[in-house]
């Protein structure tokens, strides 16, 4: 079974045909269920080239859970005075606690959370933020571990390029695309909006990053981004 390298394009595909499974009521509990897999494969493949396997496809919806979970108790409830551009604005010493009572935490300390809107739509209702109820912004962190559920997948079929070493040219990148989703607020495509969600396809893409920021005035972007939106969702 070839590995897959599981880059920007290939996730967002894959979140894609996840959420629109849990929508149509395909995910009775925690996972898919089994009349799933097929679709997806099939789907994956028509738009990737790409044949997965049952057990690529739910290795891949536990990573995206686990990375889910972890996000989702990074910043339960009170996030505003270190939040900036869509990450945690926080300093060394809050990030070395952070990750100590949340491992696998620090992947976010550059950057938030990818397809955000496709994860929270699947795993919003599955996933444990934890009791405690603890604020970010407050400096402290729980004195038990909030992490119940994060399970090992090193043994995924897959290359994550969240896991890939940051090279200059990959850390300009994403200083970019958070700076651009900076401006999609700006204009206001709001968290949860239709024109946000769009923009966090759009700008995984240097290309579309380029066009966004050549256009003149924030009115001009944010219609942009709602004929993105319905080119490419409407009925």
């Amino acid at each position: 079974m070839a590995a897959i390298n599981w880059n920007d394009d290939n996730t967002r595909i894959i979140t894609e045909l996840f959420a629109d499974q849990a929508h149509r009521g395909n995910r009775p509990n925690s996972h898919l269920n089994n009349v799933s897999y097929e679709e997806i494969s099939q789907r994956f493949k028509d738009k990737t080239g790409i044949e997965l396997k049952k057990t690529q496809i739910k290795n891949k919806w536990n990573k995206l859970k686990n990375k889910y979970g972890i996000w989702k108790k990074l910043l339960l409830e009170q996030t505003s005075a270190g939040w900036e551009g869509g990450t945690i604005n926080q300093d060394a010493e809050w990030w070395r606690k952070a990750k100590v009572d949340i491992p696998g935490c620090g992947r976010f300390q550059n950057k938030g959370i990818r397809n955000g809107d496709n994860l929270r739509l699947i795993f919003e209702d599955i996933t444990n933020d934890g009791h405690n109820h603890w604020c970010p912004t407050s400096g402290d962190l729980p004195q038990a571990s909030i992490v119940e559920d994060v399970v090992n997948l090193d043994g995924e079929d897959g290359i994550d390029i969240d896991e890939l070493d940051e090279s200059p040219s990959n850390v300009k990148g994403k200083k970019e695309r958070c700076k651009v989703m900076d401006l999609v607020i700006e204009c206001g495509g709001a968290y949860g909006t239709n024109e946000h969600f769009i923009g966090t396809e759009l700008f995984v893409k240097r290309e579309q990053r380029e066009m966004f920021l050549h256009m003149p005035t924030p009115d001009i972007r944010f219609e942009w981004l709602k004929r993105k939106y319905e080119a490419k969702y409407a009925r």
